[in-house]
């Protein structure tokens, strides 16, 4: 069903979790909610990213560093993974398409000139830093909420 995701505040697909009793799309929950295991690769205890027949899970971090394809980025001419394409199919790799591609915005909150992570509900922009300060605060309220009921 769609609705507002009680963490990123975005109208989204979401779903009541059992857990905190809110409305969570599914990036929150993967990012916030979702329960660790223990990564083949580092032996960490993290979310599991992927898994695959040879492996089995497989942490974010290690998926970037051994998994997923890379190519050259065509800005800084360095291995990375692709995060976009240019108009000739070029590799863009996220760290130049943060900081050469992606527009800059005003951040409603504390006024910065960066890329809009998100938005408030009056289409205002709302920069990474500012987003996850805010996330992290509703998300620990509510945890904190859900432990003393």
């Amino acid at each position: 069903m769609n609705g507002t995701c009680f963490i990123c505040d975005e109208v989204k697909t979401v779903r009541q979790n059992r857990k905190i009793g809110e409305l969570i799309c599914s990036a929150c929950y993967q990012r916030e909610i979702k329960p660790k295991e223990v990564c083949t690769l580092c032996e960490s205890e993290k979310r599991v990213d992927a898994r695959n027949e040879q492996c089995g899970a497989i942490c974010a971090a290690c998926y970037q560093r051994h998994i997923k394809p890379k190519e050259v980025c065509t800005l800084c001419e360095v291995e990375k993974s692709v995060n976009v394409r240019d108009e000739q199919g070029g590799a863009i790799c996220v760290v130049c398409y943060q900081r050469e591609i992606k527009p800059k915005e005003v951040c409603t909150i504390c006024e910065c000139k960066e890329p809009a992570k998100t938005r408030n509900k009056q289409g205002g922009a709302i920069c990474a830093a500012c987003y996850q300060r805010d996330r992290r605060a509703k998300l620990r309220a509510t945890l904190q909420a859900s432990r003393s009921a």
